[in-house]
Parts: structure tokens; sequence; C-alpha cells
């Protein structure tokens, strides 16, 4: 069966109010015929007599052996509980300290957490933001690339075009027959150039 639970503030004002009540101490000690007294000094009133008796009720006069620390365990008693309710009523003040940084701690710890998620908010944000400038950078580049390579054929298309024009072979004489004498050029009659401006240039000017 599980005790009752002690409330410990009632306790310690019903031992304080017992202790009001009773005769102030320190207490002392004296010796007694057959039993033992407990007195209030410096008055030396006397607050409680301890007698031993026989099981028949007769006085036992021999006290028995543990008399004298009955005695004096009786005669502090007073001021040990004075300092127990001190010891106490430090150690409640010491638990609502403890009980107050606690609380403090937790709240500090809450706003930390709170902080961190802020934080981690804000870099996952950055992350996805470095993710997707990333991802928009690979598409350029890629754009780039297909530039890069269209421009690099036309270059040397047009190269080709222009190596065909410069060359000294293009404007000799071809004799196919006795009376057949062409020029590589006429023949051409600027189509190379033509078609490769058909191809590459995006001018106004060509379109008419």
């Amino acid at each position: 069966m599980t005790e009752p639970k002690i409330d410990i503030e009632q306790h310690i004002q019903m031992v304080r109010e017992a202790l009001g009540k009773a005769t102030p101490g320190p207490w002392t000690q004296s010796a007694l015929v057959g039993g033992y007294v407990i007195t209030d000094y410096p008055s030396h009133d006397a607050v409680a007599v301890v007698i031993e008796y026989n099981e028949n009720g007769t006085i036992y006069k021999r006290l028995t052996d543990k008399w004298r620390e009955n005695r004096h365990l009786i005669a502090n008693s007073p001021t040990w509980i004075k300092q127990s309710i001190e010891i106490i009523e430090q150690q409640q003040r010491e638990i609502e300290s403890l009980r107050s940084q606690l609380a403090q701690v937790k709240e500090d710890n809450f706003k930390l957490s709170q902080s961190s998620m802020s934080v981690t908010d804000k870099l996952f944000a950055q992350r996805d933001k470095a993710q997707t400038e990333a991802y928009d950078f690979k598409l350029r580049a890629q754009e780039a690339e297909r530039e890069r390579d269209e421009l690099k054929k036309a270059n040397t298309d047009l190269l080709h075009g222009l190596r065909w024009y410069a060359s000294p072979g293009t404007y000799q004489v071809n004799v196919t027959g006795q009376w057949e004498p062409k020029l590589a050029i006429v023949s051409d009659a600027g189509k190379r150039a033509r078609d490769l401006l058909a191809q590459y240039d995006t001018s106004t000017e060509s379109a008419q």
C-alpha cells in the first residue's frame, strides 16, 4: 500500500506551531531517582519527567542502560527540530531556485531551437537557390556550346568558300573540249557564295 504523500509546507507549519506552544528551549538534563527530568534553561523549570516502570507497574529504580542517551535525545529535540526546519526551508528555497533556473534553461533552449530552425530554413533556401542557379548555368553553358559548334561549322564552311574563291585554279581555263573553254568561276556564277549566304547570313539586307 502506498503511503500518503506528505505536504512539506503543512508539516513544517504544524511542527513550528507545536514548538511555539511548548516550553521554549534550550532544554537541559537533570537526574532523578527512578527517572530523569528535562528542564528549561536557564530557569530550570521542569518540562518533562521520565520515569521507567517495571512490567508489574512498579518504578524501575535502576533505569535502563540507555537512559542517558534517551535523556540526551529528549532534551535536544526542540533544538534539533528547529535546525531541521531551517535546513528543510533552505532546501526548499534552493529547489525553487533550481526550478526557476530549469525553466529559464528550457525557455532558452526553445528559443535556440527556434533560431536553429530559422537558420536551417535559410540554409535550405540558399541551397535551393544555388541549385536553381547551377541548373540555369548548365542550360546556358549547353546553349553556348551549341552556338559555338554552329559558329565553328559556319566558320569552316565560309573558309572553304573563301578558299575556293581565293584559289587561282578557280580562275583557270578548264578546256573540256576544243571549242568549249570554261572557267570554274564562270560556271559557279556566285552560287557557292549565295548558298553560304542563304545558310548563314541573317542580316536584313540578305533577306531583301
